[in-house]
């Protein structure tokens, strides 16, 4: 295990409206307060999303099974950002749900708002933490400068 010591930064409570694309808005707040490393708390609802859903079998590296939905879902998430080269590098992973039917993966592809969705982002400081790509797992792995 590879771990380090920061402090709690600045705390960002911000409202995302309908379209508006969880992604895209979630880097752009983190890009603009030039905050380095944040933890965030998603609830709300997506009108549509692509989600990793798991490997297709447990390897190395995974070969992703995606899952898309755009009939309006429940959202439940937590986020990690950490830079990689210079860019706030998003790991999304979110529960979302309609009726019975959920889905439990990373999103790491489109993430349209429905109605309304709230974030509380708080800022790491202190950590030297980054995401670095693994050639071994073939992922952008957290690690520490």
């Amino acid at each position: 295990m590879k771990y380090r010591s920061g402090k709690m930064g600045r705390i960002f409570v911000a409202r995302l409206e309908e379209g508006d694309d969880l992604l895209l808005e979630l880097k752009n707040l983190l890009k603009a307060e030039a905050v380095g490393a944040a933890v965030a708390f998603v609830i709300g609802a997506l009108r549509e999303a692509r989600i990793v859903v798991g490997p297709r079998v447990a390897m190395t590296p995974p070969d992703p099974v995606w899952k898309s939905f755009d009939d309006g879902r429940e959202i439940l998430a937590i986020a990690t950002a950490y830079p990689e080269n210079g860019e706030p590098a998003l790991h999304v992973h979110a529960s979302v749900g309609r009726g019975d039917q959920c889905l439990t993966g990373c999103i790491r592809e489109l993430a349209r708002t429905y109605l309304t969705l709230e974030l509380i982002v708080m800022e790491i400081e202190g950590t030297g933490a980054c995401r670095q790509f693994d050639p071994g797992t073939g992922l952008k792995l957290l690690d520490f400068i």
